[in-house]
């Protein structure tokens, strides 16, 4: 009898040793970049989701740290663990006809990563039932939850085979091993080492290709003379822009380097200087002008957050432009002493440095006139320096 409660109460001590708060030695990053270490609370049975309890020193007041400010973070003798965006399938399942879906609500949780590589990263977050994650590297932190859910009363929803197998092509010779991987850690890191080590990505890169549209505003400096060195300059003028292009991983299959092109519309209306010396001259603007650009670019991504991207580059550009003279204009003869009074053409050409700020749908994206080309044509030579600001959107 001695013995059987000799058991109960080391069993109870063991158990109750095991499930109570555990602090261990870490250190998170939050979304600002600060880096906090200090004691993180870590418990197999009751593992932080949404929130970290974390403390500067063994005996400090404790803090509660959301997932929405925290980055990621390493506990010792458990590695790392990253706080993102998902999608988070529930269990509650209900049929459509013959079909069985199941619905999803959008948390920033806390998992923990299995592994990392180029193409692939595996996570798990680590509950009631082990759930496992998987984000592709070449595409802006999207992380996709693998679903596997049995509920009483529906077959069970067993899709992460078809989301594995969609990442290989059809002939893959290890889709059979997909067919046959059971939702277990194990087998799932199997198939993410293959994924980055020994799958070739898949052969097309269209899934790679960001398509976008966009609008913003230019700050244009207008150049135009008979000869290069009569190039006169036109009162500077705000112009809208309007753009489509896209850009895709240059060379290698990441976004680390990134190379794209677009086509701008531009229009604003600006003065060419000598007509200000013109007394019987009252209208301020001279010139409609319009200009469509086709830029090539390359950038290198400098930043790399789970919600952006910051990149920066160079981008090479032609530029034809249109200057067409107003209607007022017309008659103001010192206008046109030293340029044709008629609508003039040209090609510009130069180099931008870019710069932009990329999210999962959206954009911000700027551009600095580095050096330009000006055109030279029998009748007139034009330029035009410009400073834009643009939003893109993604789709």
């Amino acid at each position: 009898m001695q013995k059987v409660i000799l058991f109960v109460v080391v069993m109870l001590v063991f158990i109750k040793g095991f499930s109570q708060p555990s602090y261990k030695k870490g250190c998170i990053v939050t979304r600002n970049a600060d880096t906090l270490r200090g004691y993180i609370y870590f418990n197999r049975i009751n593992t932080p989701l949404f929130e970290l309890r974390y403390r500067p020193t063994a005996s400090a007041k404790e803090k509660i740290i959301s997932s929405a400010d925290i980055s990621c973070y390493w506990i010792r003798g458990q590695g790392k663990f990253i706080s993102t965006p998902v999608l988070l399938s529930i269990y509650d399942l209900h049929r459509e006809n013959d079909m069985v879906y199941n619905d999803n609500v959008p948390v920033i949780a806390l998992l923990k990563e299995l592994v990392k590589g180029p193409n692939y990263s595996l996570y798990k977050m680590e509950y009631e039932k082990d759930r496992f994650f998987i984000c592709r590297e070449d595409t802006p932190r999207i992380v996709e939850e693998l679903i596997n859910l049995e509920t009483s009363g529906y077959y069970a929803v067993r899709r992460y085979r078809q989301q594995l197998a969609s990442m290989l092509d059809d002939e893959d010779p290890y889709q059979e091993q997909i067919r046959l991987c059971e939702y277990v850690e194990g087998d799932l890191k199997k198939v993410a080492t293959y994924l980055n080590e020994g799958a070739p990505v898949l052969k097309s890169r269209s899934h790679l290709v960001r398509w976008y549209v966009g609008a913003g505003i230019a700050k244009m400096w207008p150049y135009m003379g008979s000869h290069f060195y009569t190039l006169n300059p036109m009162t500077p003028a705000l112009g809208i822009s309007l753009t489509a292009g896209f850009t895709r991983p240059w060379l290698k299959r990441t976004e680390k380097l990134i190379s794209g092109s677009s086509l701008t519309l531009s229009a604003l209306q600006s003065c060419y200087q000598p007509a200000r010396q013109d007394p019987g001259f009252l209208r301020k603007n001279t010139h409609d002008i319009m200009l469509a650009t086709l830029t090539s670019m390359i950038s290198y991504r400098v930043l790399d957050r789970f919600h952006f991207r910051c990149y920066a580059g160079l981008e090479g550009y032609a530029r034809f432009g249109i200057f067409k003279p107003v209607p007022a204009a017309a008659d103001a003869s010192s206008v046109w002493k030293e340029v044709l009074r008629k609508t003039l053409t040209g090609v510009m050409s130069g180099i931008n440095i870019n710069a932009r700020v990329e999210f999962r749908k959206i954009s911000i994206a700027a551009s600095y006139a580095l050096k330009t080309l000006p055109s030279f044509g029998n009748d007139v030579t034009l330029d035009c320096k410009s400073r834009a600001v643009m939003l893109y959107y993604y789709f």
